[in-house]
């Protein structure tokens, strides 16, 4: 069952810090006042807890409560979700041909709530199909595994934010793997896409840790108004890791 949310977001010019100690290349950079990257930071994350906190108490009413499940299951249910999904297409169609729109006010803050309300409502109708222990468990394993990346993403000297072209081409063969195994349904091939899922995202999570926190020591960064944009990265990043986990404890049972 492959239930991934494909990375559709763009890059959104992510600024480039050239290496070296030049005060005259450096002076104009947005991220120069370090209260202005901290201002940025705090706000992306501000923005993410509250995503995330929406999209567990969401899994964590329909999961624990059995009436919330049928009626999710139920074709009154199913036809929300296909309203959810068409909006959530409609959505990414919209941030992909014109991401600008996520930096003019009000419009961005209505963005990121439709999108967020999209998404949770398509991951409590597909957690719906497992057990419940499995899917408080994966919750549990998701958030461990992402605050342990942000705080190494955080703290490694290490620069992980010119290896988006890396990511992008194992998506790419990964959502390939994924479509063979629509036809071969093979079950040891499945276990082997939602491992290397799990892997990768865990790999966009470091990466995105490192474009949002910014910094002289990284060479690509958000810029100062991709406010939205990173959270949406940074969210859609977690919410994967998460259906990948599933799936891996699901084939696992």
């Amino acid at each position: 069952m492959n239930n991934n949310i494909v990375r559709g977001l763009p890059v959104a010019e992510p600024y480039y810090i050239p290496h070296d100690d030049s005060n005259a290349t450096m002076i104009f950079h947005p991220f120069e006042d370090k209260i202005q990257r901290t201002g940025f930071i705090r706000k992306v994350y501000t923005l993410l807890s509250l995503q995330l906190l929406f999209t567990v108490v969401s899994l964590l009413v329909i999961n624990l409560n059995n009436n919330a499940k049928k009626f999710i299951l139920s074709e009154a249910g199913i036809a929300i979700n296909i309203v959810c999904m068409v909006g959530l297409l409609i959505t990414t169609l919209i941030l992909c041909c014109n991401y600008k729109i996520l930096k003019k006010y009000p419009t961005n803050y209505i963005y990121l709530l439709l999108f967020t309300i999209f998404i949770s409502y398509s991951i409590c109708t597909i957690t719906a199909y497992y057990s419940s222990d499995i899917v408080l468990l994966t919750i549990l394993i998701t958030g461990i595994i992402t605050i342990v990346l942000t705080i190494y993403a955080c703290q490694t000297r290490i620069d992980y934010t010119d290896c988006g072209g890396y990511l992008l081409s194992i998506l790419i063969g990964l959502i390939l793997i994924g479509l063979i195994n629509l036809f071969v349904q093979n079950k040891f091939l499945e276990s082997i896409y939602a491992g290397l899922g799990a892997i990768l995202f865990s790999c966009y999570i470091v990466y995105d840790t490192q474009l949002i926190v910014g910094g002289f020591h990284k060479k690509y960064q958000f810029g100062i108004d991709d406010i939205i944009l990173a959270t949406l990265s940074i969210y859609l990043d977690i919410i994967n890791l998460f259906l990948y986990i599933l799936e891996c404890l699901n084939n696992n049972e």
